[in-house]
């Protein structure tokens, strides 16, 4: 949450802090009762923290806005204990990236977003370069979701090392 709330467009920066304000409230919580969450939701903070309305109206919101702005996949579903686990993993599509040199830009921005890095304009140019033509918004769409392929892994390894940037993880 930290990396959004600083790189969150000025529209949704607000909700993002008020997710981060809660997390770093519930993480305190949890340590302070040895991250035991039946032991912290019997405690006057846990309950105030848990029936507080903000937090899931913050994250309502936050889904929302990736969703309807940023295009990523959100699910509106809870599971409950009768929903069988899917230990399969099948994207279709996680965030429409577009195609082309868009396409690899948006990428790049989830990659910083995802290391709390920033890469420079030159590095982002040569990376750019150096894909443009080689992948697809579908091809990085799976770098997203963790599912590249054995040849969008090199592409972009070969692409990150012919730019001198260092992958952050």
């Amino acid at each position: 949450m930290t990396a959004a709330v600083a790189k969150a467009p000025n529209d949704i920066v607000d909700t993002a802090k008020t997710l981060l304000s809660k997390e770093v409230e519930l993480e305190a919580l949890l340590k302070k009762n040895d991250y035991d969450i039946v032991k912290m939701s019997a405690t006057d903070e846990g309950k105030k923290l848990l029936d507080d309305k903000s937090a899931k109206t913050a994250g309502d919101d936050f889904d929302k806005y990736l969703s309807n702005t940023c295009g990523l996949a959100t699910s509106d579903t809870t599971p409950t204990d009768s929903t069988p686990i899917d230990t399969t993993v099948s994207v279709d599509t996680v965030v429409d990236l577009g195609e082309g040199e868009a396409a690899i830009n948006k990428f790049l921005d989830f990659y910083e977003l995802g290391t709390s890095s920033t890469l420079t304009a030159d590095e982002r140019s040569c990376i750019v370069s150096n894909l443009v033509d080689k992948v697809t918004g579908a091809d990085l769409n799976q770098a997203i979701a963790g599912q590249a392929s054995a040849e969008l892994q090199q592409a972009l390894g070969l692409a990150f090392i012919n730019c001198n940037v260092t992958v952050q993880s």
